[in-house]
């Protein structure tokens, strides 16, 4: 950070750095570089206060940073202040791939089933008023789409793979074999995660990270989520019948996002209900049927999907960290030098 500020560095020499922040939404702090030999001392001071605190958008930061250098052996000081505007934001998904489907192995679509998208951030998915064409499917293998499947965005298979249509299925973007491969990084069970053994009837996670052996939900069984919940599982995942997971923030995909280990090799979900939120499951097989709608975003080694329902993909997940391995990137608006 305090290399914003203007100061001279000998890249043959050493430096030793100090760096202090306080405060939880305004940061401040100094940052020094000092010669070893005691030739001269570089200082900068500097703040960082998010845009969203003055009515401005989310994710961008003012850093206004002033360095000084003391020059000793001259007897000089030279004073410069910076002023930048950066915007910070999650790198998008699997190496740059985002979209309903995501998987390692092949895709194949049966009958009446389709992806799409949405913006959560302008209210619940509406074909008419809400309604992107970011329903995107990727795949490292071969993609078979049969009967009236749509995908309403693009679709990639593997880069030595092929896309098979048949009958009236349809992909409305671009179509055909990516550049490169999806990668899918194994999932660690939090230390801290709640455990709750296996999920086979009536239960209500409220806002935290838990665990669980696996989710067997069939009858009238629910289980219900309230708030922001993170769930690893290290068991099959099976929902059937009447069974049904119920995420109350009925209109966002990114308040309960499931993680599942590589012991997980099926997640079954046979259903009419609506499910709000994203499956990570780089080992299993991922199957969705019935008619009822998906929304969010599926991860797995496999995915199929048939029936009438849909795969809807909310694009608020772009801007949201919930990916094992998101990193941030960051946008710098302007960089300019200010009066003292």
């Amino acid at each position: 950070l305090g290399g914003l500020s203007y100061h001279y560095r000998d890249p043959n020499k050493q430096y030793t750095s100090n760096y202090v922040v306080e405060g939880d939404d305004t940061r401040k702090g100094l940052a020094s570089a000092a010669y070893v030999n005691g030739m001269y001392l570089s200082v900068a001071e500097f703040y960082i206060r998010p845009e969203s605190q003055m009515g401005g958008t989310d994710g961008v930061y003012k850093i206004i940073s002033t360095g000084k250098d003391k020059m000793g052996f001259l007897n000089k000081e030279a004073t410069r202040k910076i002023e930048a505007l950066v915007k910070i934001k999650p790198m998008t998904g699997a190496n740059g791939f985002d979209g309903a489907i995501i998987c390692k192995s092949g895709i194949s679509g049966v009958g009446n089933a389709q992806t799409d998208s949405y913006d959560s951030d302008k209210g619940g998915y509406n074909e008419a008023t809400n309604n992107g064409q970011e329903g995107n499917i990727f795949s490292n293998e071969e993609i078979s789409l049969v009967g009236n499947t749509l995908v309403d965005g693009d679709a990639h298979c593997g880069p030595e793979d092929n896309i098979t249509l048949t009958g009236n299925a349809e992909v409305t973007g671009d179509k055909g074999a990516a550049g490169q491969k999806i990668s899918l990084p194994s999932i660690v069970v939090p230390g801290d995660a709640i455990d709750e053994g296996e999920i086979n009837g009536n239960l209500t996670l409220t806002t935290g990270t838990y665990t669980c052996s696996g989710i067997n939900l069939n009858g009238q069984e629910e289980l219900t989520i309230q708030g922001d919940v993170r769930l690893y599982c290290t068991g099959n995942i099976q929902i059937s019948g009447q069974g049904s997971i119920n995420v109350q923030n009925n209109e966002s995909a990114t308040n309960f996002h499931i993680y599942c280990t590589d012991a997980v090799t099926s997640v079954d979900v046979v259903g009419n209900g609506e499910f709000f939120g994203t499956i990570y499951a780089p080992s299993a097989e991922i199957k969705i049927s019935g008619n009822g709608d998906v929304y969010g975003q599926l991860i797995g080694n496999e995915v199929k999907f048939n029936g009438n329902g849909k795969l809807i993909y909310d694009e608020q997940l772009k801007n949201t960290l919930w990916w094992p391995e998101k990193k941030m990137t960051k946008n710098v608006i302007y960089w300019r030098e200010v009066g003292l």
